[in-house]
Formats: C-alpha cells, sequence, structure tokens
C-alpha cells in the first residue's frame, strides 16, 4: 500500500484508475485541467461505464470517498509529493508531465501510447533511469486473462510451435483526425507490444496503412511463423471497442478468441487436429486493476534492479515505437 496515488487526467481511463486506486492507498490526488472534469468524478466513478474495462471490479466508493482529493492545479498535486502518478491525458503532454512528477520524486504509470515520438519516450526513459524511478506504460493485454493464457502457451510449448497469428482490433472513433490517433500508432500499439514480448522480433515487417483509421501489418519470422495485425477506426460501430485473435499450432491445434462472444463469461475456443472444440474457462477480472495492484506492488518492493524486464515497463513501449515508427 502507498501513502499518495495521484491521477492526471480524468476521462474515462482516469476515473477507472482513481476508482482503483482508493483500496491502495490513503489518499488520491487527482487533477484535470477541465473543471468539470474533477466536479463531475465522484458521480462517475459510482457510475464508471469504462467499454475498455468489460468487467469492472467492484470498489466501495463511498467508504473511500474522503480519500480523494482534488487539486487545482497540477503545481498543487505536485507540491502533495505522490509516490505514484498516473498519467491519462493525450499523448501529447505526457513527456511533459513525466518529467515533471520524476522530478518531484513519483514514480509514473502512462497511458499508452507513451509519447507522440520515439524521442519524446527516450527522453521519458532517461528521465526515469536518472531519477531512479519507475516508468510503467499501460499495455493492458499483459493483464487480459485470454492473452494471458496464450502467452503461456506459446512460451511453454515444447512439442508444438505457433505458426500463424491473426489479431483484430475495432475501436469506434467519430473523427479520429480531430483527435490526432491512428489505427496504426494509438490503437495497434496493443498488439505491437504484446507480440514482441510473446513471439518475439520478426525478420521482415510488411506495413499497409491506408488513412488513419485503417492499418495492417504483416510480420514474418525464421520458424515460418506469420503474424497479420488488423486495426480499424470505424466511424461507426455495433459495439464500441471489439477485437478477436486465432492462433494456429504446428500440431494443428488453435486457440481462438472473441471479445463479442464474451459477454458475461470468459472464454478460449480450443480446436484439435480432430476439429473437437472445448471451451477454456477463463477469470473475469479487471485488466486495469490488476495492472495497478501490480505497479503498486513492485514500487512497494523497492526493488528497483531486480524487476527492469517486468513487461510494462517502459523499455517494451520503446521497442514497440521502433517498430511501428
Amino acid at each position: 500500500m502507498l501513502s499518495k496515488i495521484a491521477v492526471i487526467g480524468l476521462g474515462t481511463m482516469g476515473t477507472s484508475f482513481a476508482r482503483y486506486a482508493l483500496p491502495l492507498c490513503d489518499t488520491v490526488l487527482v487533477y484535470d485541467n477541465r473543471q468539470e472534469q474533477m466536479e463531475t468524478l465522484y458521480s462517475r466513478m459510482l457510475n464508471d461505464d469504462n467499454p475498455y474495462d468489460q468487467y469492472p471490479a467492484y470498489v466501495d466508493i463511498d467508504t473511500n470517498k474522503k480519500k480523494i482529493k482534488i487539486c487545482p492545479t497540477l503545481k498543487e498535486l505536485l507540491i502533495n509529493a505522490p509516490d505514484l502518478i498516473i498519467i491519462c491525458t493525450h499523448k501529447e503532454t505526457h513527456c511533459e508531465i513525466a518529467l515533471e512528477a520524476f522530478s518531484a520524486g513519483a514514480h509514473v504509470l502512462v497511458e499508452k501510447p507513451i509519447s507522440c515520438n520515439l524521442i519524446e519516450a527516450k527522453k521519458m526513459y532517461e528521465a526515469a533511469q536518472s531519477h531512479q524511478r519507475f516508468l510503467f506504460v499501460e499495455f493492458c493485454l499483459h493483464k487480459y486473462p485470454e492473452f494471458e493464457y496464450l502467452s503461456s502457451i506459446v512460451k511453454k510449448a515444447e512439442k508444438t510451435r505457433p505458426i500463424r497469428y491473426q489479431i483484430t482490433r475495432i475501436a469506434e472513433i467519430k473523427d479520429p483526425t480531430s483527435l490526432r490517433i491512428t489505427a496504426s500508432f494509438d490503437l495497434q500499439v496493443h498488439d505491437v507490444d504484446y507480440c514482441l514480448q510473446t513471439f518475439g522480433v520478426p525478420t521482415n515487417i510488411e506495413k499497409d496503412i491506408l488513412d488513419p483509421r485503417h492499418s495492417r501489418m504483416r510480420w514474418t519470422y525464421p520458424s515460418g511463423l506469420q503474424i497479420d495485425l488488423l486495426g480499424q477506426l470505424p466511424e461507426c460501430h455495433s459495439i464500441p471497442f471489439e477485437y478477436e485473435f486465432k492462433c494456429d499450432f504446428s500440431d494443428e491445434s488453435s486457440f481462438a478468441y472473441s471479445s463479442s462472444k464474451n459477454k458475461n463469461t470468459r472464454f478460449l475456443e480450443k480446436s484439435s487436429k480432430e476439429e473437437v472444440k472445448e471451451k477454456i474457462m477463463l477469470e473475469n477480472s479487471s485488466a486495469y486493476q490488476r495492472i495497478l495492484q501490480e505497479v503498486v506492488t513492485v514500487i512497494s518492493s523497492k526493488k528497483y534492479l531486480d524487476v527492469t524486464t517486468h513487461p510494462l515497463l517502459v523499455s517494451h513501449a520503446i521497442a514497440a515505437l521502433e517498430l511501428i515508427e
């Protein structure tokens, strides 16, 4: 447990993180440059409708609401010396805020993508190193049970190997240009990071970026593994956020997941070479709650050099940006 956790940016993700921070510290400091966001935070925490947090965990808001301290300025928030600062603002401000956070002595958890470009990401990394502070990036796939399960299969496989992995990710965005986001940079960065950490670095990459709304990447490996990443930002979609993947193995088995099929329960579909299907039931848990719990645990351990390979650390985010750019 930490003394103080701060959340900067109180939109959809900031509201969820503020809620999950309540049981993990004595005080939750919050700030947003939009007054309305601060004034409505409590009601939005009670009715958190984050479409990306598919299985939100329960938090007793009423019991913990006294822990919330609204800061009128970013300067005042920093003066309060939080142990951890969670940055949930637009990516254009990530670097500047992170540098101020490190100077104030805080560790940082930043929303993906880490920054606008590789130069800023490396500047943030250097500042974290200089101040001996952790810089985590919120790549939530590492805490989604379906992706965790697949990763464990890939890494433990002895008599079989993955030969093809396909992932499609769709997010409804009315006007991506006005928000300065693209399918390749803002949406697919999740999958790029996950694939790099699960399957390794490809030997060949093909990119097909038609416009800000559509992106496709094809990776190949010496082993014969092929990866197909598809990202779309439609103006209108039946579900605000949707994804599905399938991974085929050399023994003719396959594992598939579709978020649209997992409304009330979470499961993977496994098929064997005999075409017998089975459902592998997964835990219904909040990836964002689990990420924050793990970040707090790592910070509390104070073993800075012992967790440099942690999947949420900045070095992996930089590797993903290097591949995308």
